[in-house]
């Protein structure tokens, strides 16, 4: 890599130029692109990820009812089954921020890239993990219920257009 370096800034000024308007211009190209097919990726996803937290707070909610109950089996169920859910974000943060680690030794810009990642699967392992209001319980299941019916439903819209 310093050797390339090293060779193209020996060139002549203004093919230098030439070059650096060429790569900019690859990379301008490439990122519009790569960035239009990541909107229409995260169309999708932002429905996917709002039925993903509507679940987790649903569990949540079950498992204060289960509590509020009496029946700690099923209340531990499920405090269980969101820390698991929690420790599977923790661990996809964990990859991104070794690979975060691994890049920035080649391009540093890849690096920010996995700390960024990072950051964001710590923030969805907490949101398994945080607090929620102590509401009746049986109000908050009948109304997330419904918005994932809403959800199901728009699904199934769409896939019969």
């Amino acid at each position: 890599m310093e050797e390339l370096v090293k060779t193209v800034s020996d060139w002549p000024l203004i093919i230098q130029g030439a070059l650096g308007s060429g790569l900019f211009w690859l990379i301008l190209l490439i990122g519009q692109k790569l960035s239009s097919k990541l909107a229409d990726a995260f169309s999708s996803y932002s429905s996917k990820a709002k039925e993903d937290q509507l679940n987790i707070l649903w569990q949540k909610y079950a498992g204060l009812k289960a509590h509020y109950n009496g029946d700690k089996q099923l209340s531990t169920n499920f405090q269980v089954g969101l820390l698991y859910q929690a420790s599977r974000a923790f661990f996809t943060g964990l990859i991104w921020f070794a690979l975060g680690l691994i890049f920035n030794s080649i391009i540093p810009i890849l690096g920010i890239v996995g700390y960024l990642g990072f950051i964001f699967y710590l923030f969805k392992s907490l949101g398994c993990v945080q607090r929620i209001e102590k509401t009746d319980p049986e109000e908050k299941l009948k109304e997330i219920s419904e918005q994932l019916r809403e959800i199901q439903l728009n699904k199934q819209r769409q896939s019969d257009d």
